[in-house]
């Protein structure tokens, strides 16, 4: 784990002439055990034109190997408003500057710039106050832009006003607010308002300014292949070593082409356990996969993996990761915006067990015995041998802790320096915080008792789809966190 301080900064166009200055003081971590990149920055000392201060920060997560969280978020001055970010991330400034230094009159105009696995975001905002004798006139224009790249989909939102004020009454008012989408349908939506006094016009418009379909789907996808294919590569398999245990032995490399590492094998350790997971679909869902990043899905929609050895079962646990449900699940422009951007589904199975047995028949009782030599005085006659001691349990412990086998290097290198005994593990268990996993839960939009939902719901795809259901008859249920109905 590296810990990244620093400043980034630009002067434009030149050092001496630094007509735009930006300066980012960057805090983050680099943790390569996960493989993940935090990165936290915020606009300090930074100025346009020698005088217009530049406010504002950003911030980028990065996963390049699996596991929770996103695979990749850069925002710069945060998000678009109907985008729900990750929740690993701050809420983030918008890049700011204020044009005037007073604040009568005040201009201000902020701005922000987004990308993540699938969407890019931007937007700007400016707005305007001037007050005298009386009077006073605010403006406001600006806009924010969301982009869906699989499938191709964007949305324009848009508004503008201007307002004269007496005091705190209003004399005159003129807004526009709407909306484009497409990209074909290409239409444009909105209302233009007109306000005079105490009299008030609004005009609606809805129009469609290209014509045609949605474009056409890409061709369906054979996912069960794309699955099969998955499995099948080295790199879906892995193995873990021992959680709380270490044997003070290194597994050596297979060499390639060797007798023992041709094709791709992997050394498992014997306390160890072996894990097979894929990222091409989530398995063990309560509902029909609907497309495949954004292809219709030909085949197999549920996909179920389970392990067996000479037609017996193995006994095998499930490996979670994150994926993108809006890639797998029909959604919702609105469901794809206020759900979570990942969730955690099934992603394959791992074998074998952490518990450690013991035959006690081929327990063979070997007491530590050795022989104490003191070297003294090498002119002095040899002292008769002592004779032969047996180190109890207590002293070997101690010196299991503080030898030279304690100290090797191996053992302070990676997580391993971080790795507690017996006694210290059992106490910083007793008193360990875990994260839980986000429930969900459907109520009546009225007061009552939660409804009765199939037990193997856990993500809130799922629940969205029972919900839908539920609702096909009317709005009668929704979707709430379980936190919520917990006193």
């Amino acid at each position: 784990r590296l810990l990244v301080l620093g400043r980034i900064s630009s002067m434009l166009p030149s050092r001496d002439n630094d007509l735009v200055r930006l300066n980012l003081d960057a805090m983050g971590v680099l943790d390569f055990d996960e493989g993940t990149a935090s990165i936290d920055a915020v606009l300090v000392d930074s100025r346009l034109a020698h005088k217009f201060a530049l406010t504002g920060a950003m911030a980028l997560r990065a996963r390049w190997t699996s596991g929770p969280g996103a695979g990749f978020v850069l925002a710069v001055g945060g998000f678009n408003p109907r985008f729900a970010p990750p929740a690993s991330l701050p809420r983030l400034d918008r890049i700011a500057i204020a044009l005037c230094s007073g604040d009568n009159p005040r201009v201000t105009c902020e701005a922000y710039f987004a990308i993540t696995s699938n969407t890019l975001q931007f937007g700007a905002r400016a707005q305007l106050h001037a007050a005298a004798y009386g009077f006073s006139v605010d403006g406001d224009v600006g806009f924010d832009v969301l982009i869906q790249l699989v499938p191709l989909h964007f949305l324009a939102e848009f508004h503008a006003s201007v307002q004269l004020k007496r005091g705190s009454k209003n004399l005159f008012k003129v807004s526009l607010q709407g909306e484009l989408e497409g990209p074909r349908p290409l239409r444009v939506s909105g209302k233009a308002s007109f306000e005079i006094l105490w009299c008030d016009f609004s005009v609606r418009f809805d129009k469609t300014l290209i014509d045609g379909e949605k474009p056409p789907l890409p061709p369906a996808v054979d996912v069960l292949a794309q699955l099969k294919q998955a499995l099948a590569t080295p790199q879906s398999w892995t193995t873990l070593g021992p959680a709380h245990a270490s044997h003070g032995v290194a597994l050596r490399k297979l060499l390639a082409g060797g007798a023992a590492g041709a094709g791709g094998a992997i050394v498992l350790d014997p306390l160890g356990r072996l894990v097979v997971k894929q990222q091409v679909v989530p398995l063990n869902t309560a509902r029909d996969i609907d497309s495949f990043g954004g292809a219709p899905v030909a085949g197999a929609r549920r996909f179920v993996l389970s392990a067996s050895l000479n037609a017996l079962p193995q006994g095998a646990g499930p490996v979670r990761d994150q994926f993108a449900p809006a890639q797998f699940f029909a959604m919702s422009d609105d469901e794809k915006l206020a759900g979570p951007s990942f969730e955690d589904m099934d992603a394959g199975l791992v074998f074998g067990s952490e518990a450690v047995s013991f035959d006690a028949e081929q327990v063979v009782a070997a007491p530590l015995a050795y022989e104490p030599i003191v070297i003294d005085d090498m002119s002095a006659p040899a002292k008769p041998p002592a004779p032969p001691r047996v180190m109890s349990f207590d002293r070997l412990r101690f010196h299991s802790r503080t030898g030279a086998a304690a100290r090797a290097p191996m053992r302070a290198v990676g997580l391993a320096r971080f790795r507690a005994d017996d006694e210290d593990r059992a106490q910083l268990a007793a008193r360990a915080t875990e994260l839980e996993a986000p429930q969900w839960a459907i109520v009546p939009l009225a007061d009552g008792a939660p409804a009765q939902l199939d037990a193997n719901l856990r993500t809130w795809s799922e629940y969205r789809a029972a919900l839908a259901k539920l609702n096909r008859g009317g709005a009668r249920w929704q979707v709430v966190p379980m936190h919520e109905l917990q006193d």
